[in-house]
């Protein structure tokens, strides 16, 4: 390669470097994000996302209350962060349909975590049967599996715009 192309990639690299960290630093998205550049910064807020971030007592009502809070708020936050984004030309349809469904699924993954704390709670406190564990086991599964069609769904635009999960389930 000649050197004034190796030299105009690597200044077309530092440029996009750029436009990342100017994008963090200032409150106004870019206007006419590519694909690529799209996926790249909901990658930078996105990745690695943790369902919930602070720290929670466990094993109390008041404290599977603040988990779901922080499941949302959390995921609130990053989703806000990536909605600032303009979408990609052509793309405007799956970014507010991804966003939908990450937030019907983190608002679906803090709801289940306090259903999921009362049905334990409840077995522990309230005499049980055999059939009451039996019927439990099964409430538990639908819970714990209840936000299945709605990551599956979300895969399909995930995939169409190159990005992460945001929502850490």
């Amino acid at each position: 390669m000649s050197r004034k192309l190796i030299a105009t990639a690597a200044a077309l690299v530092v440029l996009a470097g750029a436009v990342a960290l100017t994008a963090q630093a200032d409150p106004s998205p870019p206007t006419g994000l590519t694909p690529a550049v799209y996926a790249a910064a909901v990658t930078e807020i996105c990745a690695n996302a943790l369902l919930f971030g602070g720290t929670h007592q466990i094993g109390t009502r008041e404290g599977a209350l603040e988990v779901a809070a922080d499941i949302r708020d959390s995921s609130r936050r990053r989703l806000s962060q990536v909605a600032a984004f303009p979408a990609p030309p052509g793309e405007a349809r799956a970014v507010v349909q991804w966003l939908a469904l990450e937030q019907r699924l983190a608002d679906t993954y803090a709801r289940n975590y306090v259903r999921i704390y009362d049905l334990i709670y409840d077995l522990i406190v309230a005499p049980s049967t055999p059939a009451h564990y039996a019927q439990a086991a099964s409430r538990l599964q639908v819970l714990v599996h209840a936000a299945d069609p709605l990551r599956r769904a979300a895969a399909v635009p995930e995939q169409q715009l190159g990005v992460p999960d945001c929502i850490g389930g």
